[in-house]
């Protein structure tokens, strides 16, 4: 959570100070220190200037070189720049002139070259004389650029003389000082480059310059004492008094003591210009620097300090004496001690003289008398002088604070128009508080705040300011300045000011009646405030500033009760609300610590908490507060949350009331009758329960419900109402035949209830046949929420059968293909559960549109006939059927993950033909059904929204449908779909328009409503834009209005009026070229038909021509302007852009040209690594994949998908990514495509291995690769042909440079789709000659062209010689200092790796490896600032090379030093490394150790990171990281064996044994249980799913079962229910390797262990999840979901699970008497009367 109020206010500043006044008190004390002190800002310069004058006197050569180059390039400029200066008047141009020539000199250039007859530098001496006579208006401005251009002149030599020495630019500089002009605007600006030269960059070396440079600091010295008046000059001072302080202790002594002997006595008078923050800031700097010594003894500051005022009755005086006050102030509390300065006060006998402002005026009314008869009170004045010298301070402390605030409330509330010098006093105010608040608060001014403390309570004499007065004028400027008045509410809770009526006022607390109102009363009482105080903004700062202090007050002092009572009762809801500040955390903890006070705090909640109960922020941060009360108040707490929180509609919350209220009534029913019967009556039980069934809450908390009886019978001694008795379960028990009828039976039971979860059913159903599960869902009772979780629990099986049929296929290639695609047809099926699901699914469909009124009407067109209307109200009839609408909204979310869910899924599980018109029907009728709901005033839920929306967009990617749907029969449907959407966007249902019009202005949305950057602006919400951008998008193709939203508003603007045709008559003719040449219009153009695509051949053909036409229109005869010639350039680049994004859409897949249901192709360059297909490869592939899910899940949620679930179902390998592109990036991008699918593509298609037929047709098979087959080759050689036209450096006129850079990007981006082998011989020779021909400083035109000329050159095959040119042009490249540059030198040089046909690869390593460490090494720093781009490409080349080319890197230290630097990187702080770097770094180092090429120590610091990094806070980096160590303790495991296999027995024995091996393992296996207890529930999820396997294949039987149990059992374990899930599949996986005996063992050693868990009902729960997992009867185990939904609960359901599958265990594990009659002896130790254990020993002792 970000930093609150207090830390912003009190925190932070106070923090700051403190530091500020550690970091002043030290100081160097000797030369040495000095010179490495880096931390001063003197040293900071003095190095700046350092580099600066080494890096201009030795520039590297290349540098050099460069420099030259560009310098020579505007040399005529410079010269021309010269004469100018001498011409002309104009002042900016002289700067600038100036300013240039300073770079110039700076970089070395011979000035004497530039003005040999020394003509410019004359002018510029000449220019000295007009300033000093004031004939040059302005001047000011021109001075600091002379003074800089001349000292830097100072160092160059005409011949061997000085063009001008320091002495005559200090002359200059004193003659400045002479003519009278103002110092701040004339002399201080020239003084400042001269200071900064002699006393930070001059050299001191050599000894014969010495003498001279001192004689010139002397003199510049007095030039500074001369005008020290001056708060700039103060600050150059500082600077020469740190450069005496390091060469001379002597010179800064002496300096130091001359310094404030000349400042002190002008600060006194007011005579230093300190009227802002700056000056205070250069007064404290000057102080600190100064040595200690000229400080001492303090009796000269004390006197300064008690001094009268010298005038204070202007502001700006006063201002100055503040600042006096303040840095003399500052300097005694940080190096003088108490009892110091009260003893020199003692013997100074110093007195206030500082009075109340009414004093001082009615003093200057008598006769303005002289300042010391009107300040200084004696004895004579009949006013009693302080006695003590603590009391004199403090009462000086006071005055100053009285004079501020009087006079900063006087004028905040008169204040002036234009008065902005009123913040500097604002300023000096708020640091004089926090002076006093560090006094006070460090312990350092003891005596001096014990007598404040008495003295703000007492009344002093009237000249003095009382505590009245100075709160009413703090009060008076909180509507100005709030955070000055909670400084001062700060420092009066230090003093332990505790007044009521001070601290109600500044709280706001309101009149409110006692508590002692009946719960059973109303909740909040009427309120009024004291003040009758506004809500206004710095208001409400101070009232929650001021509460959070008061907590903080209250905390430290809680011994006093009456203080934390008044707070409760009064201010319960603001302390709720402000929660999350530090300080009303721990006053919240010290209520929860004491029993009265947390009764207090449920009583105050029970009356106040109504004005609040409707926001559900404050509702989560109540029940966040109260959830740890103190346990003595749990009765109270629970009648407050069912009373109170319990019917909210906000169902987290509802949630969490109900968690929390169960929660207590497990801690009452643990605690003794009488405890409970005192803390909730049995009366209150019943209201409870009363309020629950007259609310209608019995059945959604049925748990709670349950609870309150049990909690009743509890205490009026009886047991819980059961519906059958306990013989009766015994009988049933007894004669239970666990078989599939029996768990039929119980999967019915919880289908048909609203008590279990759909996940759980699913499960379930999941265990039973196709005939089995169709026979429960095709029952009425069958609840149709599950369908959704039934489709995705199908879908995930039968993809990973397909897997499972892609792995075994690889294995059996060698088998005759007729046998294994009969096999695999066997072992492809489609799961049965998907397969039911389906069928159901869409038979409800069918018979939901058969319900519907025919023929279709459009939905909210005007009733013009009788038939309309007959249609309207027999759809109504539907709509206000609540049930019928929900079963809609339950049936449109499993459809949308059916559809979802198609893509990779076999044949026979697409919709079949005659059920597609239907589902389209549905698909309308599900956003009508939503504009209904609107057009009634009756707002849908976000789910109901959401859904309804998504369902139609996806139903529109569907090409079966999307035909249907776009028919003329169909174009009802189109109407309505279309207008229903409008309403809902727009909130107008214009049924008058027409469809083509509407869907004109929804695309126009797409720009403006649905952008990306303008959500925020809008009133749709985010989570609703990609659905709806998505399903604009799909309506927008439908043919019937396709053309239209494909056509520009602005075209009919212009007077376009084309007649429509086709047989609607909505088709609109290709829009002429005339219109498209406007730059406007085909700005619009292009970016419909990149949102909308293409539908068919001819589209694409008449989509290309338009844009041909614009790049192919003949130029104008005519002469034209500029402007004219620089539009119609940037139209045709907006032409290629568009050209080139139409070619390359035809890579999309599954269809090409359609954005809705299409991404790019991708082929990366990664092949499928060897080891995953070794058995221990195919294990690790197994566990990844459910890590690579959860990661997924995550980035689909951070990446702006159009559904999240589209992201999921992805078949990408994460470990196969190319490195450079972010995860979940689907953009195009270079690299898209790799060089061997490139090449295989210029002939026949490759001889790849063959893949089985049944895999083929399952993806994508009902959808084409294009509609129509596309003339890609024609539309290459036109666009080529052009191309080569523009390119050529002989065509005339030339090429604009603007357009030939995005050629060149075209060219790079089509090549992608070439044909030819010729193709890439043209972009090889084209590409070469452009860069041939144009400068390498041309750094736009060079990022496109090396990464084509590597591209091509890849394609082709490279030999030697090539290979040397290539090589040479991306060192150059790499050189360079443009970052794009590098990146796309990067991204050749990866293409240049991936080709198999170059000769010689080695020129190219020494390039790439000497490139990659140097760039990489920084980023193991600490804030480091990076391009993610530019790190992504190195890594992404760094790991290529590695895991390709071992040979020719093996002699380097390459490997190890990549190696060390990733581990470096991901081993930082999040703050430090981006997430897509850090995944990069993982999934490059994973695939290097599944390459095997790496070594074993290097493996070993790989496996390290990756455990360290497991313990992330982070999600997916804990994941990341997780996968990394399980791919590293594979592999590790897969070479051991094969070591293994090469030795003897005796050595796979010590090696399966080995303690050391077993010791590290177990070390990784406790993080993971650690990553389950303190990790999010997602993650906790997935290492719950990879744990039992990953247990089972790296530890023995023994270790699994202590650690896995012992987990289990734990009371520490925040998620029972999955190591419930993991002591399943561990047992399962036992039982595999048949290790029974052992399961039994472990079962009955552990048992006493589970009967002592509480409360009974975990116990219960546990055991029978344990015996589940023990037995071996499937049914039995079939029954786990449905327990582990019932944790918690102790009902006869649950007692009758618990002794089945106990019963199981004995009859069928327990084989021999002696196991059994343990078995019985453990439960008779716990049983109790009527209890679920006697149940068990009954029916286990039943005949």
């Amino acid at each position: 959570m970000k930093p609150g109020l207090y830390h912003s206010c009190f925190t932070a500043p106070y923090t700051q100070f403190t530091q500020a006044l550690a970091v002043a008190s030290i100081k160097p004390s000797t030369q040495s220190e000095a010179e490495h002190d880096t931390s001063s800002w003197f040293s900071w310069m003095r190095k700046k200037g350092s580099d600066r004058r080494s890096s201009a006197s030795k520039p590297h050569g290349k540098d050099k070189t460069h420099i030259h180059n560009y310098i020579r390039l505007f040399e005529p400029l410079v010269i021309k720049a010269l004469k100018q200066y001498t011409i002309t008047s104009s002042l900016t141009l002289q700067q600038q002139v100036l300013h240039l020539l300073a770079q110039l000199v700076q970089l070395r250039v011979n000035y004497c070259l530039l003005d040999s007859d020394q003509i410019f530098i004359g002018f510029v001496i000449k220019q000295f004389e007009f300033i000093e006579e004031g004939q040059i208006k302005e001047s000011e401005n021109l001075i600091p650029h002379i003074f800089h251009f001349l000292v830097l002149l100072s160092y160059e030599r005409y011949h061997t003389k000085a063009i001008i020495g320091m002495p005559k630019i200090i002359q200059l500089c004193d003659g400045i000082m002479a003519s009278g002009q103002q110092a701040t605007t004339h002399a201080i600006p020239a003084l400042r480059p001269i200071v900064h030269d002699l006393f930070v960059l001059r050299a001191s070396s050599k000894a014969d310059s010495m003498k001279e440079l001192d004689t010139q600091r002397e003199v510049v010295i007095s030039m500074l004492l001369r005008l020290i008046r001056y708060h700039e000059v103060l600050d150059m001072f500082t600077i020469v008094l740190q450069q005496h302080h390091r060469e001379s202790e002597e010179k800064w002594k002496r300096l130091s003591r001359q310094v404030i002997d000349m400042v002190l006595p002008l600060l006194a008078k007011n005579q230093v210009n300190l009227d802002n923050q700056q000056g205070l800031d250069t007064l404290h700097r000057l102080f600190e620097t100064v040595a200690s010594s000229a400080l001492r003894p303090v009796d000269m500051l004390l006197k300064t300090l008690f001094m009268p005022p010298h005038d204070v009755s202007t502001l700006s005086n006063l201002q100055r004496w503040l600042a006096l006050v303040l840095g003399i102030l500052r300097v005694v509390i940080s190096q003088s001690k108490e009892e110091v300065i009260l003893t020199r006060l003692q013997e100074l006998r110093l007195q206030v003289n500082v009075f109340t402002s009414t004093h001082t005026q009615t003093a200057r009314q008598e006769g303005k008398r002289s300042r010391q008869s009107s300040t200084v009170v004696g004895p004579g004045n009949g006013v009693l002088t302080p006695e003590t010298p603590e009391e004199i301070f403090a009462r000086f402390l006071l005055q100053v604070i009285g004079l501020m605030s009087t006079e900063l409330s006087a004028r905040s509330c008169n204040p002036a128009p234009a008065d902005h010098s009123v913040q500097f006093l604002v300023k000096q105010l708020a640091h004089f508080l926090l002076y006093l608040t560090h006094m006070f608060k460090s312990g350092s001014f003891r005596r001096v705040a014990g007598i404040t403390m008495s003295m703000i309570l007492s009344q002093p004499p009237d000249i003095y300011y009382n505590l009245s007065q100075l709160n009413c004028a703090f009060q008076s400027i909180i509507a100005t300045h709030p955070n000055i008045t909670l400084q001062w509410c700060q420092l009066l809770l230090i003093l332990s000011y505790t007044d009521e009526t001070w601290w109600s006022c500044i709280l706001q607390t309101p009149r409110r009646q006692s508590l002692t109102t009946k719960l059973s009363g109303s909740g909040i009482l009427s309120e009024e405030s004291d003040l009758g105080n506004q809500k206004y903004c710095c208001g409400e700062i101070v009232r929650k500033g001021g509460l959070i202090l008061f907590c903080d007050y209250v905390c430290e002092n809680l011994t006093d009760a009456e203080p934390m009572t008044w707070l409760i009762i009064n201010h319960v809801n603001d302390i709720i609300c402000l929660s999350h500040e530090p300080p009303v955390q721990d006053f919240i903890s010290a209520i929860h610590r004491n029993s009265a006070a947390s009764g207090l705090f449920i009583q105050a909640l029970h009356l106040r908490c109504e004005s609040f109960s409707s926001d559900p922020s404050m509702v989560k941060q109540t029940l966040r507060c109260l959830e740890p009360i103190h346990l003595s108040q749990s009765g109270a707490l629970l009648t407050l949350l069912i009373d109170k929180f319990l019917k909210t509609y906000h169902h987290t919350l509802a949630r969490q009331c109900n968690m929390a209220a169960c929660r207590r009534i497990e801690m009452l029913l643990a605690e003794s009758v009488e405890e409970c019967q005192s803390q909730i009556p049995v009366e209150d039980l019943d209201k409870l329960t009363q309020y629950m069934e007259s609310s209608g809450l019995t059945k959604r908390y049925a748990r709670l419900l349950s609870l309150l009886k049990r909690l009743k019978g509890y205490l009026n001694g009886e047991d819980i109402p059961m519906t059958s008795s306990p013989s009766e379960t015994q009988g049933f028990v007894a004669k239970a035949n666990v078989n599939k009828e029996w768990y039929m039976s119980v999967v019915r039971e919880c289908c048909f209830s609203q008590t279990s979860t759909a996940r759980e059913c699913s499960l379930m159903l999941h265990k039973l046949e196709y005939s089995d599960i169709l026979t429960i869902m095709m029952t009425e009772e069958f609840d149709l929420s599950i369908l959704e979780d039934c489709i995705a629990l199908g879908v995930k099986k039968t993809r990973a059968a397909k897997k499972a049929v892609t792995a075994a296929w690889t294995i059996k290639r060698d088998i005759s293909t007729a046998l294994a695609k009969k096999q695999d047809k066997q072992l492809a099926r489609v799961d049965p559960l998907l397969q039911a699901a389906q069928l159901m699914l869409l038979r409800h469909i069918n018979n939901i549109v058969n319900m519907l009124p025919i023929p279709h009407e459009v939905l909210g067109a005007v009733m013009v006939d009788s038939s309309l209307l007959k249609h309207k109200n027999k759809l109504e009839t539907f709509f206000k059927e609540p049930s019928w609408c929900e079963m809609i909204f339950c049936l449109a979310a499993a459809l949308v993950k059916y559809l979802v869910s198609l893509p990779g899924l076999p044949l026979e599980c697409f919709i079949p033909a005659d059920s597609q018109p239907y589902v389209g029907r549905f698909a309308v009728l599900c956003v009508e059904l939503i504009s209904w709901y609107i057009l009634q005033d009756m707002m849908p839920s976000s789910d109901q929204l959401s859904t309804a929306l998504e369902c139609l967009s996806k139903t529109l990617q569907n090409t079966q449908i999307f035909n249907i749907m776009g028919s003329k029969e169909n174009v009802s449907w189109v109407c309505s779909a279309i207008g229903c959407v409008h309403h809902i966007f727009s909130g107008e249902f214009l049924a008058v328009i027409k469809a083509c019009d509407l869907i004109s202005e929804l695309v126009e949305c797409l720009q403006t409503h649905l952008s990306h950057g303008r959500l925020r602006n809008t009133l749709i919400p985010a989570f609703l834009a990609p659905t709806l951008r998505n399903l604009v998008v799909g309506l927008a193709r439908l043919p019937l209005v396709n053309s239209y939203a494909r056509t520009p508003n602005i075209v009919w603007k212009m007077g376009w009026m084309p007649t429509p045709g086709g047989e609607l008559q909505t088709k609109l003719p290709p829009l002429p070229v005339e219109y498209l040449q406007d730059k406007e219009v085909l700005r619009e153009f292009v970016y419909r038909v990149n949102v909308l695509g293409w539908t068919s051949r001819q589209q694409f053909e008449e989509t290309w021509a338009a844009l041909l036409g614009v790049l192919s229109a003949p130029p104008m005869m005519d002469e034209i302007s500029v402007e004219e010639d620089i539009e119609r350039t940037q139209a045709s680049c907006l032409a290629v852009k568009a050209i080139t994004a139409l070619l390359i859409r035809t890579l999309m897949k599954p269809e090409a040209g359609n954005p809705t249901n299409s991404t790019y192709k991708i082929v990366t360059r990664h092949k499928e690594l060897p080891f995953l297909q070794t058995p221990m490869g195919r294990k690790l592939s197994a566990l990844r994949a459910e890590i690579e899910m959860d990661i997924k899940a995550m980035i689909s949620i951070r990446v702006d998908h159009t559904s999240q679930q589209e992201y999921l179902y992805r078949d990408d390998n994460l470990l196969c990514y190319n490195q450079e592109r972010e995860l979940g990036d689907y953009d195009y991008k270079l690299g898209q495509i790799s060089i061997p699918s490139l090449g295989t593509q210029l002939n026949l298609p490759s001889p790849v291995a063959e893949v089985p037929q049944e895999l083929e047709e399952g993806v994508f098979a009902n959808i084409s690769n294009a509609p129509g087959k596309l003339d890609i080759h024609s539309c290459l050689m036109f666009l080529l042909e052009l191309y080569g036209q523009w390119m050529t450096p002989y065509t005339t006129p030339k090429t604009p440079l603007m357009l030939l850079c995005e050629t060149a990007k075209s060219v790079l981006s089509i090549s992608d789709v070439f044909t030819e082998h010729a193709q890439y011989e043209w972009m090889f020779d084209t590409l070469l000659e452009v860069q041939k021909n144009h400068p390498v400083e041309d750094e736009l035109l060079t990022q496109y062209v090396i990464p084509g000329i590597c591209k091509a050159a890849a394609v082709l095959g490279m030999d030697s010689a090539i290979s040397e040119k290539v090589s040479k042009l991306l060192e150059v490249t790499l050189r360079s200092v443009h970052l794009p540059c590098r990146i796309a030198a990067l991204q050749g040089i990866l293409y240049v790796l991936e080709s198999n046909t170059i000769e010689d690869i080695g020129v190219f390593v020494p390039v790439m490896t000497e490139y990659l460490v140097k760039n990489l090494a920084p980023l193991s720093q600490i804030n480091c600032i990076v391009s993610l781009k530019h790190v992504l490409s190195m890594l992404a080349t760094s790991f290529y090379l590695i895991e390709h080319y071992v040979e020719h890197i093996k002699d380097m230290d390459f490997t190890y030093n990549i190696i060390q630097i990733c581990v470096t990187m991901v081993s930082g702080s999040e703050e430090a490394i981006s997430s897509p770097v850090y995944h990069g770094a993982i999934r490059g180092m994973e695939r290097l150790v599944l390459a095997r090429v790496l070594t074993v120590s290097e493996c070993d610091v790989i496996v390290k990171a990756s455990v360290d990094r497991l313990c992330m806070a982070s999600t997916h980096r804990a994941m990341s990281a997780l996968g990394l160590m399980l791919t590293c303790m594979y592999t590790a495991k897969e070479r051991e064996l094969k070591r293994i296999e090469s030795g003897d027995q005796s050595e796979q024995q010590t090696t399966s044994h080995d303690p050391e091996r077993l010791l590290i393992a177990m070390e990784r296996v406790t993080a993971l249980f650690d990553r389950i207890r303190k990790g999010f529930p997602s993650e906790a999820r997935v290492v719950a799913r990879i744990l039992p396997t990953f247990l089972i294949d790296f530890f023995p039987a023994q270790d699994i079962m202590n650690k896995v149990i012992g987990e289990f059992l734990s009371s520490q374990q925040p998620h029972p229910q999955l190591m419930a899930r993991v002591v399943f599949k561990v047992f399962s996986k036992l039982h595999q390797h048949g290790q029974t005996v052992l399961v039994r063992d472990w079962v009955m050693l552990s048992l006493s262990n589970f009967t002592q868990r509480t409360p009974v009902s975990m116990a219960i729960w546990s055991l029978t999840c344990f015996f589940i997992s023990s037995s071996t009867n499937m049914w039995i185990c079939a029954l786990l979901p449905h327990v582990i939904g019932r944790m918690g609960k102790l009902e006869n359901i649950d007692k009758r699970n618990f002794c089945v599958a106990a019963l199981d265990f004995y009859n069928h594990q327990l084989v021999e008497e002696g196991g059994k009659r343990a078995f019985i002896s453990i439960f008779q130790s716990v049983a109790t009367p009527d209890g679920p254990y006697s149940e068990l020993l009954a029916a286990c002792t039943a005949p």
